[in-house]
């Protein structure tokens, strides 16, 4: 006889001693549709459920026939409550129900199955009367001793909501439940740690490359360094040397004019003032020439001083060009192995 729903009937329990006691029978057994409308689920919802968690659901049956207890009714409402409330991934739910219902996980409905009761005796209260009266209609008659006849068998048949008992319980305990969407994650992770080694070559013959241009710019600079101390130490003692001459010239320049005044006076006094005329042209012209030689270092100065600017420039362009640009680059790098591996792939920056 099937419960009724939400009561709990009794049945009796078979005992070795021959005593009878009675047991529990388990409470109605619902199916998706009734716990959908009591959870106020979608049924769609539930079945994925059921298919990502079947380990840890209880139930009974299989197909279209499955029925599950009542305690599959706060399985499901955890499952909703952490993935769609919490928002937890399916690989975090499987975890968090592990920890759990760690003995929901094996599918063990067996034990509500019926057993078949022991064997009844060969004689029961049906069989002695009938032999009682024969007794008294005739008397005994030495008859051959009958042969035992075989004790008869009743098997009650198992309830239609009930499943039938698992034909492998043991290997069935035995054998680990598989985790929904753990290929997915080990393909995930496997190409994940692909895509690291492969960023992290590319960070290491950067830097590497990094590291040489570094030294080729130290010793390019070192050089130019050394060539700037060169050219000031050259244009210092050339300095000295023109300053001196510079000295001398104007020296030079100041007596020749004092001389060319003593002369202009002298015409003055005199005179024969075309033979003086012609003394100072030439002295003119003498001064004339240090005049000339003394913008010609003036020029050289300059030269020297646009020579410097020029080295300067090349400098700096040359740091910007490559010592700057293999910086950002491994800036670059580092920020990409920092980023995650979606982030990568979908191209996005750091």
């Amino acid at each position: 006889m099937t419960p009724a729903p939400g009561f709990t009937t009794k049945r009796a329990c078979p005992a070795s001693s021959g005593a009878r006691r009675e047991c529990p029978m388990p409470t109605k057994l619902l199916t998706l549709k009734e716990i959908a409308k009591i959870l106020n689920i979608p049924e769609s919802s539930l079945r994925k459920y059921r298919e990502l968690f079947s380990q840890f659901i209880p139930g009974v049956g299989k197909g279209r026939s499955r029925r599950y207890r009542v305690e599959a009714i706060e399985i499901f409402k955890d499952i909703r409550h952490l993935r769609e409330d919490l928002q937890m991934p399916w690989d975090a739910v499987t975890d968090r129900l592990a920890e759990k219902y760690p003995m929901d996980a094996l599918p063990a409905d067996s034990e509500d199955t019926p057993e078949a009761p022991a064997p009844a005796p060969a004689h029961d209260l049906f069989t002695e009367p009938a032999a009682s009266e024969s007794a008294s209609v005739a008397p005994p008659a030495p008859e051959p001793e009958p042969q035992p006849m075989p004790a008869p068998t009743h098997r009650l048949e198992p309830h239609r909501d009930e499943p039938p008992p698992l034909q492998e319980p043991l290997r069935a305990m035995e054998r680990p439940a598989a985790v929904p969407g753990s290929a997915y994650l080990k393909k995930i992770a496997a190409i994940s740690e692909k895509q690291m080694m492969i960023v992290n070559a590319m960070a290491l013959e950067l830097m590497q490359s990094v590291d040489r241009i570094r030294v080729e710019a130290r010793q390019e600079i070192d050089k130019m360094h050394r060539d700037m101390l060169q050219t000031m130490a050259t244009m210092q003692q050339s300095f000295g040397e023109m300053s001196r001459e510079e000295k001398k010239l104007l020296a030079d320049i100041q007596n020749r004019l004092a001389d060319v005044r003593e002369r202009v006076a002298r015409v003055e006094k005199s005179g024969d003032r075309a033979v003086q005329l012609v003394e100072v042209e030439a002295q003119l012209k003498t001064v004339s020439r240090k005049l000339e030689q003394r913008e010609k270092l003036i020029q050289e100065y300059k030269n020297s001083f646009e020579v410097l600017r020029r080295e300067n420039t090349e400098l700096r362009a040359f740091k910007s060009r490559h010592v700057d640009s293999a910086e950002e680059r491994v800036r670059e790098v580092k920020g990409l192995k920092k980023t995650s591996f979606i982030k990568r792939v979908l191209g996005q920056k750091p």
